[in-house]
């Protein structure tokens, strides 16, 4: 199922907008859990939720995890001309 959602970033006065496709949904008497495969998003939103998840990581004191963001190198190329 494919949605279109606004995402308010606890702290932040502006929220982000992406397109997804839901990809787990359930639903018990105390919690409504959904995850959001997100497939299109704004560069400036992404961003802003790049920037969001590393404050929350560090303020919990998680490993970093990996992001999808291809590498400086994978955008140059390899340079092998």
């Amino acid at each position: 199922r494919m949605l279109q959602v606004e995402l308010p970033l606890p702290g932040s006065p502006e929220s982000i907008w992406a397109c997804g496709e839901v990809v787990h949904d359930s639903l018990d008497p105390f919690v409504h859990e959904t995850g959001i495969h997100f497939l299109s998003m704004a560069p400036a939103d992404r961003t802003r939720l790049c920037e969001w998840l590393e404050r929350w990581r560090e303020s919990v004191s998680l490993p970093v995890l990996r992001s999808r963001e291809p590498r400086q190198q994978d955008r140059e190329g390899t340079g092998d001309s």
